[in-house]
C-alpha cells in the first residue's frame, strides 16, 4: 500500500483503481498503523482524480462510454465502501459522482444497453445505476436501472452534455 501511495499511475483509470485499492486497504485493515492515512490520502486523491478525469458535465475525459463506466464503477466502489463503514467523503466526490451517474442514466438505451461510443463494448451498466439510485435516493436512476419496473422516469427525455458533446 505504501508503494502504491508513492508510485501512483499519473492519471486515468489505472490511477482510479490504485486509489480504490489504497482506500480498501485502509478500511479493511484498520489495525494497520497507517490505515487512517491511507483512507484520507485515497479520498483526497480520488477527488483530485475526478476533477481531472471527469469533464464538467460528468463524462469521463476519454469520451468512451465503456471507459466512463469502468471509472464510474471504481468511484462507486469507494463510495459504497465508505457508506457501509460510516466514513464521510468530501462533498465534491458526491457531486462528481452524481454528474457521472446522470450521463450513465441517459446513455442507457431502453433495452438496458449503453452503446459503444469511442473505445469499448456495448453492454449494460444497470447495476451501477441501481447502486447510484440507492446511494443518492434517486427515483429516476432507479427507473432506468429497473427498466421501468420501479421509480419514476427521468424528468427530461433529452439530455445534452455540453463539455463532452454528447446529446441523448
Amino acid at each position: 500500500v505504501e508503494y502504491l501511495c508513492d508510485n501512483l499511475t499519473p492519471k486515468r483509470n489505472h490511477r482510479t483503481l490504485e486509489l480504490y485499492a489504497i482506500f480498501l486497504a485502509g478500511v479493511v485493515c484498520p489495525e494497520m498503523r497507517r490505515a487512517a492515512h491511507w483512507r484520507t490520502f485515497a479520498l483526497q486523491e480520488i477527488v483530485a482524480n475526478m476533477a481531472s478525469d471527469l469533464l464538467s458535465d460528468g463524462v469521463q475525459c476519454e469520451l468512451s462510454t465503456d471507459y466512463h463506466h469502468l471509472v464510474l464503477k471504481n468511484y462507486l466502489n469507494v463510495r459504497q465502501l465508505a457508506a457501509r463503514n460510516d466514513l464521510p467523503v468530501p462533498a465534491a466526490m458526491d457531486e462528481a459522482l452524481k454528474r457521472a451517474l446522470e450521463f450513465s442514466m441517459h446513455a442507457h438505451k431502453p433495452d438496458g444497453i449503453v452503446p459503444s461510443l469511442s473505445d469499448g463494448d456495448a453492454k449494460s451498466y444497470l447495476d451501477l445505476l441501481a447502486l447510484g439510485a440507492q446511494l443518492y435516493d434517486r427515483a429516476d436512476m432507479r427507473f432506468v436501472a429497473t427498466r421501468g419496473a420501479e421509480g419514476t422516469p427521468p424528468a427530461a427525455r433529452v439530455a445534452h452534455f455540453a463539455a463532452s458533446g454528447y446529446s441523448v
